[in-house]
């Protein structure tokens, strides 16, 4: 693993916690609503210029930022630009100025800058050199606290006050707070009970914003074959198999990481990775066609005069050996080179194609990430302002931008909630 060190940046200013108004310095009041990753990123960098209250509906900043990684906290990928938005849905491409202004190496120099070296793994994956997404939450309330950004916890906000299309405050469930500005970034629908409710949603439709079609990505996929619903092989983690994503006998999508086999159907790495495509095969309104994972054992050391029997014993762990075993009817001594072709057809479609056959995916409610939101045409790339409300901005997974499993989200959420903030 490879270490990817800092100078703290402080500025102090003087805007004390009860101020919930228009100051009476020339500095204005910019409201952020959601203390997420993008949220708490947007909140910082607009302190350099304005006072700004962020409202946290939970009783702490990144609820959901600390689930991240398996709670070790995939911060960015060292991809670079073309390579990384590459790995991001198609309207990623609204990125692009974004990331001219503040990329994933920067983003990696803002953590060192901030006491959290980063350590590089497979893939280009970064993560803090603790391998604790705390540490990231705690740079960010630092900062925060540093730069007197007022947070107000457990504060929802229920309502935005729109006078002839500018912003003018914020109604929470306990007041009104004025402001000159706003920015939006209370994440998707994914993983609700981390304060992800899809509320920023309704907000953005009632100031007329287009929200395109949600859908669940990095979710676990359901399976009604048989083999799962007896739970036979539940627990069992699959290694060295490619899993590839079949639609109308075409592959779409296809991943080397680990597959999970649960009691509803499959997680880990490989299913989160399909299930965007899954997701959108069940969202579009074309007539339904079977939708199957493929399993491929691309590992296995074959030699024609070994048998059946050795060619299994490559086959790890022993109880998918043993379930693959048992669906050959005819005897594992016989040699690969004395098969018949049926029994050659047989045992390739068992090892190099072995299918399941997929009913869709869990709710998005159990979803790590969203996929769809706010038309990113109705932004500026350069600003992430709105082009119907001036003094709105919009940023991370309320976006109709997203990332596979690799650090793409959590980075597209840390940029533009960078550009929110620094170009207000």
């Amino acid at each position: 693993m490879e270490d990817v060190n800092l100078n703290q940046r402080t500025r102090k200013n003087s805007l004390s916690r009860y101020i919930i108004s228009m100051s009476k310095n020339k500095m204005k009041t910019i409201i952020v609503i959601g203390g997420g990753p993008a949220g708490m990123m947007a909140a910082y960098q607009a302190s350099f210029n304005h006072n700004v209250i962020l409202l946290e509906s939970n009783a702490h900043c990144g609820r959901k930022l600390l689930l991240t990684g398996n709670g070790r906290c995939n911060v960015t990928n060292r991809r670079e630009i073309e390579n990384f938005l590459q790995h991001c849905s198609r309207s990623c491409r609204f990125l692009y100025s974004a990331f001219s202004q503040f990329d994933n190496y920067d983003l990696i120099k803002f953590f060192e800058d901030n006491n959290c070296p980063l350590i590089e793994e497979e893939d280009e994956r970064m993560y803090p050199k603790t391998q604790k997404a705390q540490t990231v939450l705690d740079i960010f309330i630092s900062l925060l606290k540093n730069r007197n950004v007022v947070i107000k916890y457990q504060t929802k906000a229920i309502d935005l006050i729109v006078d002839e299309k500018k912003i003018i405050g914020v109604k929470t469930d306990e007041q009104i707070i004025n402001c000159d500005g706003l920015i939006l970034a209370t994440g998707g629908k994914s993983y609700p009970q981390t304060g992800s409710t899809g509320a920023g949603y309704q907000m953005l439709k009632k100031l007329e914003h287009s929200i395109t079609d949600l859908y669940a990505c990095e979710v676990p996929l359901v399976c009604q074959d048989a083999i799962i619903q007896t739970k036979e092989l539940q627990g069992l983690s699959l290694q060295n198999v490619e899993t590839s994503l079949i639609i109308d006998n075409k592959i779409r999508k296809s991943s080397r990481l680990n597959l999970l086999i649960t009691h509803f159907g499959f997680s880990g790495p490989a299913a989160l990775i399909l299930s965007e495509a899954v997701s959108q095969h069940e969202v579009s309104k074309v007539t339904k066609t079977d939708c199957n994972l493929a399993v491929t054992h691309y590992k296995l050391d074959l030699d024609k005069s070994q048998s059946i029997a050795a060619c299994l014993k490559q086959i790890q762990p022993k109880r998918w050996r043993d379930y693959l075993a048992a669906q050959i009817d005819f005897s594992l001594n016989l040699k690969l080179h004395q098969l018949s072709k049926e029994q050659k057809a047989v045992f390739n479609s068992l090892i190099f194609d072995h299918r399941f056959k997929l009913q869709g995916t869990l709710p998005i409610e159990k979803a790590f990430v969203t996929g769809g939101g706010l038309n990113t045409g109705e932004l500026n790339p350069k600003t992430m302002k709105s082009k119907l409300i001036e003094n709105l901005a919009v940023c991370g997974e309320l976006l109709d931008c997203h990332g596979e499993l690799g650090g793409y989200n959590l980075t597209i959420a840390m940029v533009t909630g960078y550009v929110a903030g620094k170009n207000f």
